[in-house]
C-alpha cells in the first residue's frame, strides 16, 4: 500500500526525513530483462534539483540535436522546458505528491499528482474523485527521442502503476485524469485510458481518464 504524502518542507526542516520506498521491476531495453528498482514515494526538494540538474543538459543536447540543418523539427521533445527543481515548491502542498523510480543509482522516471479538486469526467463515475496526473517524465537516456539506444523501459508504465494505487487508497479505486502532449498519447491510449478531446482550458491538449474498469486491468497487466 501507498504510505500517506510526507510534507517535505516540515520534514526537510527538522532534518527527520525519512525516504519511503517500495521495489519494482521495470525492464533493460536492450535484452528485455527485468531490473530491480526502488519506487520512492516522496522525494525531497534537494533529490529534484539533483534530477533536473543532471536531466537539463541532456534535454538541450537533444534540442539543439534536433535543430541541426537537415534534422526533424517536428521531433523536438515537447517537454523540453520542463523543470523539477520548480516544481519542487509544490512537493509541500497538500495533496500534491513527487514520486520516482531509482536504478542503478540514478533516478529513471518522476510522476508528480494531485489529490485534491479534481473528478470523473466518464461515465459511470463522472462527478467522482480521482487522482489528477499533472506530469510524467523518463529520463532522457530511456526516451527515443533523446537517444538512439534507450536503457530502460517501462518507467511510465510503473510511474502510471503508482498512480493508480495511490488512487486506490485514496478510495477512488484507481481513477485518474490528466492531460496528455502529442507524443505521449499512443501511450495513454495503450494503458487504457479515454480521452474526451480537447479541453481548451488547458491548452487545447485532450483530457484523458482511466475508468475504474481499465485501473483493475492495468493492475493486473492487462494493457492490451
Amino acid at each position: 500500500m501507498l504510505a500517506i504524502g510526507v510534507d517535505v518542507k516540515r520534514a526537510e526542516a527538522a532534518e527527520t526525513y525519512v525516504m519511503s520506498n517500495e521495489s519494482a521491476t521495470i525492464l533493460r531495453s536492450a535484452s528485455r530483462q527485468p531490473v530491480a528498482a526502488q519506487l520512492h514515494l516522496a522525494l525531497t526538494v534537494q533529490q529534484l534539483a539533483d534530477v533536473e540538474a543532471k536531466w537539463k543538459m541532456l534535454r538541450y543536447e537533444a534540442v539543439m540535436e534536433h535543430l541541426k540543418p537537415g534534422a526533424p523539427r517536428n521531433q523536438i521533445p515537447e517537454n523540453w522546458h520542463w523543470d523539477w527543481s520548480a516544481k519542487a515548491s509544490r512537493s509541500g502542498t497538500v495533496g500534491v505528491r513527487i514520486m520516482g523510480i531509482e536504478c542503478e543509482g540514478d533516478w529513471q522516471g518522476l510522476i508528480m499528482t494531485a489529490s485534491i479538486g479534481y473528478q470523473a469526467r466518464l461515465a459511470p463515475d463522472e462527478g467522482k474523485a480521482l487522482i489528477y496526473v499533472k506530469y510524467v517524465e523518463s529520463a532522457p537516456w530511456n526516451l527515443k527521442s533523446m537517444t538512439g539506444s534507450p536503457k530502460f523501459a517501462g518507467v511510465g508504465f510503473r510511474l502510471i502503476e503508482a498512480a493508480v494505487l495511490e488512487s486506490v487508497d485514496a478510495g477512488h479505486d484507481g481513477r485518474l485524469g490528466l492531460h496528455a502532449l502529442p507524443a505521449a498519447q499512443a501511450f495513454y491510449q495503450r494503458l487504457g485510458f479515454v480521452t474526451t478531446g480537447p479541453d481548451k482550458a488547458v491548452e487545447d491538449l485532450p483530457y484523458f481518464e482511466l475508468t475504474v474498469t481499465a485501473a483493475t486491468r492495468l493492475r493486473n497487466g492487462d494493457t492490451r
